[in-house]
């Protein structure tokens, strides 16, 4: 069977939620640009909201949580695009994140089509490529899928997939830490533009063209951390893709 083919689909692991909405609210804004090349799937578990885009993907049988519920929703996509899709690469992402397409599909034609795993790798022990952009060539995400019952359900997931992939089936992975942007607890309380944009040019500029920002404040209380968050996204879409925002 001929499969539709795209060079990256980007799997973003998401939460049902009215904050957690407003960052999909962003995502929604730039991604259709790419859709040529790029496709994107919302990952839930089991949720009482009606989602029903073709941007979702909703496996009903898997609990919404932080520990076995993300290693088990990645493999379940994992496992729907297999089946679906043909594709040069699979992104792993999370919905707090910002991704860069133009540069992720610049970078993506130097990394080999086969055994590719990559991401922002933590140096310190224990070491694993991080959670928030995994990249896996379509080959060994396939041999992920067919080894997933070697994954540790106990551990965090980007670990998990870690050690199923570099010591399990001796993938060596590529460090790609150059190309995150980390933006986590940079912005004050009391934020503005000039602020985020400050912040932004200065962590960015010791990276290579970054095609991905992390977006994190969790030392802000619940509700201010959603709305620096955001902020930074709308500014993000702004500055990379000319996107304006007009509030209602």
């Amino acid at each position: 069977m001929n499969l539709p083919h795209k060079k990256i689909i980007l799997l973003v692991l998401a939460h049902e939620n009215e904050d957690y909405n407003k960052f999909k609210s962003v995502w929604l804004k730039y991604i259709n640009k790419f859709e040529n090349d790029v496709k994107v799937y919302f990952v839930y578990g089991n949720s009482t909201f009606d989602l029903n885009s073709n941007h979702d993907l909703v496996f009903h049988n898997i609990q919404e949580n932080y520990k076995d519920g993300l290693i088990l929703k990645t493999v379940e996509a994992l496992e729907y695009i297999n089946k679906n899709w043909n594709y040069d690469y699979v992104v792993r992402t999370n919905i707090s994140s910002f991704w860069d397409l133009n540069n992720l599909l610049l970078y993506t034609d130097s990394f080999s089509r086969e055994n590719f795993y990559g991401g922002p790798l933590r140096t310190k022990f224990p070491s694993f490529i991080r959670g928030e952009a995994i990249i896996f060539s379509k080959d060994v995400s396939l041999k992920v899928c067919e080894n997933k019952k070697l994954l540790n359900l106990e551990h965090a997931e980007d670990r998990s997939f870690f050690n199923l992939v570099s010591k399990n089936l001796n993938i060596i992975p590529t460090d790609l830490i150059k190309k995150t942007v980390y933006i986590v607890d940079e912005i004050s309380s009391n934020f503005n533009t000039e602020e985020i944009s400050y912040k932004i040019d200065h962590l960015s500029k010791e990276k290579d063209k970054p095609y991905h920002y992390r977006i994190k404040h969790i030392k802000h209380t619940y509700r201010n951390r959603f709305n620096v968050d955001v902020s930074i996204m709308k500014y993000l879409c702004n500055k990379i893709y000319g996107i304006e925002w007009i509030e209602r």
